[in-house]
């Protein structure tokens, strides 16, 4: 049943989500729809749910290497395909277009499962060991601003063109990128060594 919510979200967008719609499409009967999600405050949750694991899982997915920078752009165009290929679903995950849904605190643990990614390959670029409160601070800094061009592109506001769009995607993702890496570049160097403290 949740797939076929899915279905109908992705054709039709929010509007198409009713009980009987939902029930329609997956060959039962409202009262099932009714008893499975409790309501269609429960299936709305269950379709942010879905969003936010499907968006963790392909990110998580993108192979690692040794070039930091280059993971963390590959994040960026990730969240961007998705964004682009998944607007209504994108919506239900950040927009609220459903009134009477209201994020609980499992819904926010999975969100933070998305985060969890984006700290691991902002980390590595930062060249941390650990996950501090640095790392968190950029890595939630990308995610907000990659939140803001997904929504800029949603309603054209990125650009009249598909190039234009890509563009100032990319240069986006990439100043913030390069600022993270001169910044950590310039810290690295501006700390003393050992030997230079006791001179």
């Amino acid at each position: 049943m949740l797939d076929a919510a899915l279905g109908l979200l992705r054709d039709g967008g929010p509007d198409a989500i009713t009980m009987r719609a939902v029930a329609s499409a997956a060959g039962t009967s409202q009262a099932a729809v009714d008893e499975l999600f409790a309501g269609k405050e429960g299936l709305v949750e269950a379709m942010h749910l879905a969003g936010f694991a499907l968006l963790r899982d392909e990110l998580a997915a993108l192979p690692v290497t040794d070039r930091p920078a280059t993971d963390v752009r590959a994040l960026c165009d990730g969240y961007r395909s998705f964004a682009a290929g998944h607007p209504h679903l994108f919506d239900v995950m950040f927009s609220r277009p459903f009134a009477t849904f209201h994020p609980t605190t499992d819904d926010d643990r999975v969100a933070a499962d998305l985060y969890e990614t984006f700290t691991a390959r902002v980390g590595a670029l930062m060249r941390r060991d650990e996950i501090d409160d640095a790392v968190v601070d950029v890595a939630t800094g990308l995610v907000a601003l990659l939140f803001g061009l997904a929504s800029q592109q949603r309603s054209g506001l990125l650009g009249s063109t598909a190039e234009s769009q890509a563009r100032r995607w990319r240069t986006a993702v990439r100043t913030y990128v390069d600022g993270c890496v001169a910044d950590t570049s310039s810290t690295s160097s501006s700390t003393p060594t050992a030997g230079a403290a006791r001179r």
